[in-house]
């Protein structure tokens, strides 16, 4: 079995809803977070990406639109931007 994950933070990486001790003990192999492109919101919270040091992180306000591929074996991450 092979270790295939990604995960979709809630409500744009608000510290709240995504609590930073059950953050830490993730192991998606990407973490997407959705944000405004305008983003005057400040999100996500800074807590919530000091909880995912060292894992890899796409903004949809940065990284624009986000897909994931995967067969089973592989998985694949095309970005907009």
């Amino acid at each position: 079995s092979h270790n295939l994950s990604a995960l979709l933070l809630a409500h744009g990486g608000e510290i709240d809803s995504n609590p930073p001790e059950w953050l830490s003990q993730s192991q998606p192999q990407v973490v997407l977070i959705s944000v405004n492109a305008l983003n005057q919101s400040g999100l996500p919270d800074e807590e919530t990406l000091d909880a995912l040091t060292g894992k890899t992180i796409l903004l949809t306000d940065v990284n624009g639109s986000v897909e994931l591929v995967t067969d089973g074996e592989t998985l694949w991450i095309y970005t907009e931007n």
